[in-house]
């Protein structure tokens, strides 16, 4: 492997020492540190699969630094390293201070105790990275710290509960800046927690009580799914939120967005299997959209209550016990509740207004429903109905509950 020129002393030295690091155990695997080209990276690559041997590193290190040196650094390297022949699991206990990647040569990494990413320092996970975590822990971020996980399609990164039928792993969060791309997450109380400016790509979440939990600004979900989660994704008091493209299933709620969240898009997801709601949006900011989704079989497809501000368009919503719920929303003319382009097939309820104020259904369609609109509840003030189309009902009728 060619010299780049890039390396320092420094580096080398920094990254050698990170090996014998207390806990990280004494069967692990190379723990590469700065950029995933740095010298020390590639020698361990070539180390545990054969390309070089120990005196090939401890030759190349004899060229950047002086022979004694070399000599020490090979002696950690022969204590640290992998046997041959042999994978182990790489036991992980420390903070990350700084740069650090973990490579699959030391897969599965077992996270034995709750771990911190501190400020100014990043972790970086390379493509078919296994990490388990042994009990209740967490891993949380400070400042500029964050995680970088970029899998490949081909070659995902899959973070678990070491022991998911004992525990949940607590959270995982991704620090402000975060990448996650192609990686799966399963068995965690919140899979993630994702702060400003994240970007969640191409993902999985699995049998978790939360698989994403949002506490930051322009945060973007693209291509993700979400199954058996109890809440897909909650948003908590942030603002640009984007949800795009992704498939929610088998949970209580797939979408919920609570607090002083604003401005929040989801479109293009599809959300299914839900216990109680498909979305649910209660929340006192402003701006938030649901666009061309479909929701089936949901207790609610989608409730507006207590808010003010939100537009639902083309939306579906199907064999569901209600369609659209609004409840005591909107407090202002010029802050509606708009429901357009929505459509309503073969629910119980097609829509269920109760003290709904400033709310304007139009160019809806309801369909099949067993009733289309229960008007049942006190109605507030100001719900207007324009150019729907109110089709034949369930068993034939056009129905209403007023």
């Amino acid at each position: 492997m060619a010299d780049d020129g890039g390396d320092t002393q420094a580096d080398v030295f920094d990254a050698t020492v990170a090996v014998n690091q207390p806990g990280y155990g004494q069967n692990t695997a190379f723990v590469a540190e700065d950029s995933p080209d740095d010298f020390f990276q590639g020698q361990a690559y070539a180390v545990t699969s054969g390309a070089l041997g120990f005196d090939d590193v401890i030759g190349r290190l004899a060229d950047l630094i002086d022979n004694g040196l070399a000599v020490l650094i090979g002696a950690i390297m022969r204590a640290n390293l992998l046997a041959v022949g042999e994978i182990y699991a790489a036991q992980v206990g420390n903070d990350v201070t700084y740069n650090t990647t973990w490579i699959p040569q030391g897969n599965p990494w077992i996270i034995t105790n709750s771990i911190s990413i501190l400020d100014g320092g990043t972790l970086n996970l390379k493509p078919g990275v296994i990490i388990k975590i042994d009990g209740p822990y967490s891993i949380q971020t400070f400042g500029r710290g964050r995680i970088v996980a970029e899998g490949l399609s081909s070659n995902w990164i899959h973070i678990r509960s070491n022991n998911p039928l004992s525990y949940n792993y607590s959270f995982i969060s991704t620090g402000v800046g975060g990448v996650i791309r192609n990686c799966s997450f399963s068995n965690g109380d919140t899979d993630l927690i994702a702060k400003n400016d994240t970007i969640i790509e191409d993902s999985w979440f699995t049998e978790s009580q939360t698989g994403i939990r949002v506490k930051g600004n322009d945060v973007e979900i693209n291509g993700c799914v979400f199954d058996r989660c109890e809440v897909g994704i909650h948003v908590v008091d942030s603002s640009r939120t984007s949800v795009v493209d992704s498939d929610i299933s088998s949970g209580i709620r797939g979408i919920h967005l609570v607090g002083t969240t604003n401005d929040t898009l989801v479109d293009d997801c599809r959300i299914s299997y839900t216990e109680i709601r498909g979305i649910e949006i209660e929340v006192s900011g402003l701006g938030n959209r649901i666009s061309n989704c479909e929701m089936r079989t949901a207790g609610v497809g989608v409730l507006v209550w207590n808010s003010k501000d939100v537009l639902l368009h083309s939306v579906s919503i199907i064999s569901s016990r209600v369609g659209i719920g609004i409840n005591d929303s909107s407090v202002s003319s010029s802050e509606p509740i708009v429901v357009q382009r929505c459509r309503m097939v073969g629910n119980i309820v097609g829509i269920k207004l109760s003290s709904a104020r400033y709310t304007i259904i139009t160019e809806s369609t309801l369909e099949d429903n067993q009733v289309g609109v229960d008007h049942s509840a006190a109605i507030g003030t100001e719900v207007e109905f324009w150019s729907n189309n109110f089709l034949w009902g369930y068993r034939g009728q056009l129905s209403y509950r007023w």
